[in-house]
């Protein structure tokens, strides 16, 4: 396998949220700096989304080792700590992750390529929103964007409605 070389890239997630009480849809741009595949960023934006119960990936390969029973060895080794992160989370909501045709995941890619596209380089002036009247006490964009590990992404922008 031929070393893959980093590079920034742009990461779009897309959460509808269809609880009862609780429905919400929520937007979150960002970016990965060292990002050394298209399969890298589609587990990075995963790992971004983890607590709601059901995903959608138009990554046919992360779907198909989400689904499978051997998680200790991802598709590449450079996603693990993204896989790892998505895994022990879902393990604990009963999360399930499904297939979708790209043209399904039109929103996601938009978010992605704005975020690649932008000229923020810091999340320090990150003020998330949430226009949502449900969400007085507990907004889940919050309970995601805290879900975020390590100094990995840089969070853009994000807004929950």
């Amino acid at each position: 396998m031929q070393p893959q070389i980093s590079r920034p890239a742009g990461l779009g997630v897309f959460i509808v949220n269809t609880q009862p009480g609780a429905s919400s849809t929520i937007y979150i741009k960002a970016s990965l700096r060292d990002c050394s595949s298209v399969l890298m960023a589609e587990a990075a934006a995963l790992a971004l989304g983890v607590h709601q119960p059901f995903f959608l990936s138009d990554n046919q390969q992360l779907v198909n080792f989400f689904n499978g029973k051997d998680h200790a060895n991802p598709p590449h080794w450079d996603i693990k700590p993204f896989t790892q992160t998505f895994i022990n989370i879902i393990s604990r909501n009963n999360a399930k992750i499904f297939k979708v045709d790209r043209k399904l995941n039109i929103t996601a890619h938009v978010l992605a390529n704005q975020a690649y596209n932008s000229t923020v380089r810091t999340s320090q002036g990150l003020l998330p929103t949430c226009t949502n009247p449900l969400h007085v006490n507990s907004c889940p964009l919050m309970t995601a964007i805290n879900s975020v590990p390590g100094d990995s992404f840089t969070l853009i922008a994000a807004s929950c409605c």
